[in-house]
């Protein structure tokens, strides 16, 4: 065995193992390990052990980029995510113009005490998205569970949502609003032929209490009643033979 031979350590075995000897070395190593069978088994292990490794990642690396990590995904969740907030404000903003203005024309007359209509909010709600699925439905039916939370968590209250179908109502979603008084939401349904029923809940900001009311706007009707904590209100077109049993069944849902 030559001198460079009985000088070869463990740094040198290293790199043999990893590929970078230059080639005088790299045969002296190799004539090494021949005379040092037990030390050949061990550096041809490590051998192969990188060489996996190697392949392991040239394979990852082969491999397309999954849809979740790429930027044109991850931009595509981030702006959908902005504008369901941008959305969700403007909504809110919408919907708290909209009812003082409805509030505001009961009666203009000099000398008269404006008073606001209960529950005019739930109205302009309803008009304002009224046969607007791209914003009424913030979250459809098939995620009724996250619905539920975001709402309850919202109002501050546990709400569940009201089963309609028994009348022929079809349950599309849901959105969170803002209203007048404090949080808000509304509950969309559809009737067999294609109208709305809108079921609104809203905080109250004092402890009123109505039984029972219904008020008109135009081809617009409400049913609704104030439980002290919270409001509620089903609104739909006049006319509409489901609205005033749907208006009853989600009484009984929230008594």
């Amino acid at each position: 065995m030559n001198r460079n031979a009985r000088s070869i350590g463990e740094d040198d075995l290293q790199a043999y193992v990893d590929d970078q000897l230059d080639p005088d070395r790299r045969r002296e190593v190799d004539a090494y390990l021949v005379s040092n069978p037990e030390t050949r088994k061990r550096i041809l292990s490590l051998r192969a052990d990188v060489m996996a490794l190697r392949e392991g990642a040239n394979e990852q690396l082969a491999s397309p980029i999954p849809m979740r990590l790429r930027m044109t995904e991850v931009r595509r969740v981030r702006n959908a995510r902005r504008m369901s907030h941008l959305r969700q404000a403007a909504a809110g903003i919408i919907l708290l113009i909209a009812g003082i203005v409805l509030g505001s024309m009961v009666d203009l007359r000099p000398g008269t005490t404006v008073a606001r209509a209960p529950m005019a909010d739930a109205m302009a709600a309803y008009r304002a998205f009224a046969k607007d699925s791209h914003n009424a439905v913030e979250i459809e039916a098939a995620r009724s569970a996250m619905l539920v939370n975001r709402i309850s968590g919202h109002l501050g209250q546990d709400i569940v949502i009201p089963n309609l179908s028994q009348i022929g109502l079809s349950f599309l979603g849901g959105r969170l609003l803002a209203s007048d008084e404090g949080p808000g939401g509304m509950f969309i349904y559809a009737e067999p032929n294609g109208e709305w029923i809108a079921v609104y809940v809203k905080t109250l900001a004092d402890g009123r209490q109505i039984q029972f009311g219904s008020q008109r706007d135009g081809d617009v009707v409400a049913y609704y009643w104030l439980d002290g904590r919270l409001g509620y209100a089903v609104t739909g077109r006049i006319g509409s033979a489901a609205l005033p049993a749907a208006a009853e069944a989600v009484r009984a849902t929230y008594r």
